[in-house]
């Protein structure tokens, strides 16, 4: 019977057991199994966690933490959107009049200082010259994202610096995922360190003030790094303007 009941204790707790015992037999004569402990120590080597419920009580249990989880983050983008604001500047080897003229030619020096630009198209008439409140549309890719810009200039200060915004429809294949609102400032200033003058553009992004917008704000910001494309983006830009204006220099 002890056998029987550590057979039975190993059913509970899951953990085979591998003691059974001898029946008492004469000390003379060959000892047998004794049939009941036999059965029981083939049940309990035969037992696993399955049998007994343990394993489906530890899956649930996997499966609760999951949803918690989930639960969390899901809460933590609700109440946390993510913004795009990247900086990026040059130093250049040059004066303000030729910086001011190929930072305000949009269809010219601007649009070709970056490969990502598809199309920019000055839509105010007269496009000339640079002021306060000209117009813009311009296509372009961040990141792997084709976006239409329907943007606006304004706080134009000429030799010195101005800001740009706009609101860009971002599509993936062929529809509209997307619209953010996004703006720049673009800075003529110079360094405190040396000769030339520094070039720099902020340049950031909002997301649609809802549960999908704060949702692809995660996306695209924390596992896409939509931010660090937007940075190199804007810093291929200004090194194009610095090579321009300094080799014109020369």
């Amino acid at each position: 019977m002890r056998a029987v009941q550590e057979a039975t204790n190993a059913l509970i707790d899951g953990t085979p057991r591998v003691t059974f015992s001898l029946k008492d037999e004469p000390t003379d004569g060959p000892k047998k199994l004794d049939p009941v402990s036999t059965t029981a120590f083939l049940m309990a080597m035969t037992t696993t966690e399955k049998d007994t419920g343990i394993f489906p009580m530890r899956k649930f249990t996997k499966s609760i933490f999951a949803l918690i989880l989930l639960t969390f983050l899901l809460i933590l983008i609700a109440v946390n959107p993510r913004e795009v604001d990247v900086t990026e500047s040059v130093v250049i080897d040059g004066n303000r009049e030729e910086i001011w003229r190929a930072v305000t030619d949009f269809e010219g020096s601007f649009h070709e200082s970056n490969t990502a630009h598809l199309s920019t198209t000055i839509t105010s008439e007269p496009s000339a010259p640079f002021r306060e409140g000209l117009t813009f549309t311009q296509v372009e890719t961040v990141g792997g994202y084709r976006g239409a810009l329907d943007g606006r200039v304004y706080d134009v200060y000429p030799k010195d610096r101005y800001r740009w915004s706009a609101d860009t429809t971002y599509r993936v294949l062929g529809i509209d995922l997307l619209e953010i609102q996004e703006g720049g400032d673009l800075r003529i200033e110079a360094t405190r360190t040396g000769p030339g003058l520094r070039l720099s553009h902020r340049v950031y992004g909002q997301f649609p003030d809802t549960i999908g917008g704060r949702m692809a704000s995660w996306f695209m910001s924390a596992l896409l790094d939509i931010e660090a494309d937007a940075a190199h983006h804007t810093l291929v830009e200004l090194n194009y303007i610095k090579n321009e204006v300094e080799s014109d220099d020369t």
